[in-house]
């Protein structure tokens, strides 16, 4: 039987820590550490890209504890960005997807590490509110390099416009996207959201397409035979091989440093190795 007496539904694109940040407000708990301890167990920890405990709150959901699993991974976390990347593991293949939550320990420890902003876009803020009657923090603002609302072009901030307060403290819950900022402005006041490039929407699109689809883990071969395939087709060769240098010239001449450094904190460090 379920140790909750109830958990908020989850609303499109949202990401575990609204969801968390939800169950706050309406289960009417004073403090986070009250949250955390229901939901957790444990005291108030960083929700990253696939949070630890996140068992824990599984097994106190209603129903069966490997498809809460599944569904809180698919549905809330970012991790489904990164599953098809990460190769597979012994028994892996056939496993449903929440089995192949140790995945997480082979992402580089630098992209845990980018998410210490909440992004939030303006115009999101005052649409969900009307369509769900709810505001909340989407998923899919937040994973490394997205700078822009892929539904509303709109860049993304990170703190108070007016004062820049941030939005996002460690180990406290996030702010109700509908409460005004200490210095009084509210995302909620008549405004125009400043718009991102073409290439940042476009960029931003396909990133939601990405946690959307939710693809399966796969293998290093079958990736690797994609990439050459594809490299192939687009004319990055050099002989017999791969153009690894032709293809890295052209990300870099597309999409910039400045967006690249946004996208990995490896390129923005300097480590750019080229390989012919």
């Amino acid at each position: 039987m379920s140790d909750l007496l109830f958990f908020p539904m989850s609303m499109p694109d949202e990401m575990l820590h609204s969801r968390i940040t939800r169950y706050h407000f309406l289960s009417g708990n004073r403090t986070a550490a009250e949250t955390f301890r229901d939901l957790f167990g444990s005291a108030p920890f960083s929700v990253g890209i696939l949070p630890k405990q996140i068992e824990v709150l599984a097994t106190r959901l209603p129903g069966d504890t490997e498809s809460n699993l599944d569904d809180l991974i698919s549905t809330n976390t970012m991790f489904p960005a990164y599953r098809p990347f990460l190769g597979l593991g012994q028994g892996v293949e056939n496993a449903p997807t929440g089995s192949s939550i140790s995945g997480v320990a082979r992402i580089p420890r630098r992209e845990a590490a980018v998410h210490g902003k909440a992004k939030l876009c303006y115009t999101c803020v005052q649409q969900d509110l009307l369509e769900t009657g709810y505001a909340y923090w989407h998923r899919s603002h937040h994973l490394p390099g997205v700078s822009v609302c892929w539904r509303h072009g709109e860049s993304l901030m990170h703190a108070c416009p007016k004062c820049s307060h941030p939005f996002f403290r460690k180990l406290r819950l996030l702010p109700n996207p509908t409460d005004p900022c200490i210095c009084g402005w509210s995302a909620l006041d008549p405004a125009t959201g400043k718009q991102g490039t073409v290439l940042e929407k476009t960029f931003a699109e396909f990133a939601y397409e990405l946690l959307q689809r939710n693809l399966p883990p796969m293998s290093c071969e079958t990736l690797a035979a994609s990439y050459v395939r594809q490299c192939r087709k687009r004319g990055f060769i050099h002989g017999k091989f791969v153009g690894t240098a032709k293809l890295f010239d052209s990300i870099r001449s597309k999409y910039g440093d400045e967006a690249l450094s946004r996208m990995d904190k490896a390129y923005e460090a300097g480590r750019r190795q080229k390989l012919s």
